[in-house]
């Protein structure tokens, strides 16, 4: 009995493994077309952001010639010698200012556009070298990946902010050139009279 016990306390001690259940298999392939994919994806939100930062400065550019015109126009208005019937020209000045006013805001906007803002970017330091020597290759396409996925959202948080800024500004734009036509037409009818 003794003896049956002992045998029994030997056998667990030196019991054979048992076959363990087989972890699946990691797919290395899978992991490196997540990490490729969310690369590229990085790629054409930063594509974009360089596109709407180059859109904005012609924008900007375009913006300023016009006032720049404007303001001309404006002053040659301003020195008539003959001044017109009161109210006429009392409405000439409000609609020229309008559309400065309207230009200036368009403005305003479209420089918001393409103010200074930090970009997130990925990390390059030596706990990042550290971290590919420690683990395994899947490991380090996985935890990228989802670097990268954090990065897209941050671009892509920020492409959408310069959007709105630039349709804001194109919208006071397109109000700014209705009144400039207007005031043109009214200077037009003036000189004719």
């Amino acid at each position: 009995m003794v003896w049956a016990i002992v045998n029994i306390k030997f056998k667990c001690f030196f019991k054979k493994d048992e076959p363990k259940a087989e972890l699946p298999k990691v797919d290395r392939e899978k992991y490196k077309a997540l990490y490729e994919y969310q690369k590229a994806q990085l790629e054409d939100e930063k594509n974009r952001f360089g596109k709407l930062e180059d859109k904005a400065a012609k924008y900007l550019t375009a913006l300023t010639v016009a006032i720049t015109a404007y303001v001309l126009i404006v002053r040659w208005v301003f020195e008539w010698t003959s001044k017109p019937e009161y109210l006429y020209f009392l409405l000439v000045k409000a609609v020229i200012s309008i559309t400065f006013f309207l230009f200036c805001i368009a403005w305003g906007f479209i420089l918001s556009s393409i103010k200074l803002r930090s970009v997130a970017k990925m990390s390059s330091d030596e706990s990042l070298i550290n971290f590919f020597k420690e683990k395994k290759l899947e490991s380090v396409y996985l935890t990228l990946a989802k670097n990268y996925a954090q990065i897209i959202s941050k671009y892509r948080i920020e492409n959408e902010k310069k959007t709105g800024l630039m349709i804001w500004g194109y919208r006071f734009t397109i109000g700014a050139g209705i009144f400039f036509m207007v005031s043109m037409i009214l200077i037009f009818f003036y000189k004719m009279a």
